[in-house]
């Protein structure tokens, strides 16, 4: 089995996966991790110095290599990044997932090479993701 990279790199995996499970966190959970609550929209102010509770936030991180972290106090080479998190009105869902969960639902066995689930049932799932957004606003306006 071989896994492609954007840059159409090919590398050798040598073992096959017999089960793919995704969850999400809570929002506890996103409350426990963040650091920070990011309450700006904006990156930076007038001089370029990072706004408390900005996007670019000295807690989360280090933004350049001159800047040491604040939250764990390393370099730009070392430190890791941290979580900060937004708090919405309602939830949405993350159009980056879109194209994820639609590959490994179609994806095929490697043995018969049908669908592991069903056409239909495919599509509904699809469906169903897609407007996930408004489903959950329906349920909360219930």
């Amino acid at each position: 089995m071989d896994i492609c990279y954007g840059n159409s790199k090919l590398i050798d995996v040598c073992a096959e996966p017999y089960a793919i499970s995704f969850s999400f966190y809570s929002k506890k959970e996103i409350h426990d991790l963040s650091l920070v609550e990011v309450i700006c929209p904006i990156f930076f102010d007038k001089k370029g110095v990072s706004i408390l509770g900005g996007l670019c936030d000295l807690r989360m991180g280090v933004n350049s290599k001159k800047d040491v972290c604040i939250s764990c106090n390393e370099n730009y080479l070392s430190c890791p990044g941290h979580f900060g998190h937004i708090d919405l009105i309602v939830p949405i869902r993350n159009p980056m997932l879109k194209n994820l969960f639609f590959n490994m639902i179609k994806a095929k066995c490697n043995y018969c090479n049908q669908f592991r689930i069903s056409n239909w049932r495919t599509k509904l799932f699809f469906f169903k993701f897609l407007h996930l957004d408004l489903i959950l606003l329906f349920k909360k306006q219930l």
